[in-house]
């Protein structure tokens, strides 16, 4: 309701607002998820056994209500594999393997990816 007469009075609908939170933050994990299946099926990270790409790397929802949503690699050697620009990959399974394998989503050929799935999770949830 707005009401100009010397000032101004503007109400808000909080339950509204609150949806649209609520939708921004499922949204959110919903771009992270995204992310993490196209990180494995593109083939970006370095694959021996599996251990790194299929079990140690995971979607951290635990600071969601903060608007935190981290993709996690937890392995003692997953910083080394990352980091060190010297260090050769088995590529017989994964043919793009290399250390930064987040660069493609960071400068990279995906790097609207992110925006993207956020964009299209955010828009079905606000129609709901």
């Amino acid at each position: 309701m707005w009401r100009i007469r010397g000032w101004l009075v503007f109400r808000v609908r909080l339950c509204g607002i609150d949806g649209v939170r609520r939708a921004a933050r499922a949204a959110f994990l919903e771009m992270a998820c995204g992310m993490h299946g196209d990180l494995v099926d593109s083939g970006l990270m370095p694959f021996e056994d599996g251990v790194l790409q299929n079990e140690d790397t995971f979607v951290d929802e635990s600071r969601l209500g903060d608007g935190r949503v981290d993709i996690v690699s937890d392995t003692v050697y997953a910083r080394r594999k990352y980091f060190e620009p010297g260090l050769e990959f088995d590529r017989s399974v994964n043919r793009q393997a290399s250390g930064r394998w987040f660069e493609p989503y960071l400068e990279g050929e995906r790097r609207g990816l992110w925006l993207e799935i956020f964009a299209r999770e955010m828009k079905g949830r606000l129609r709901q």
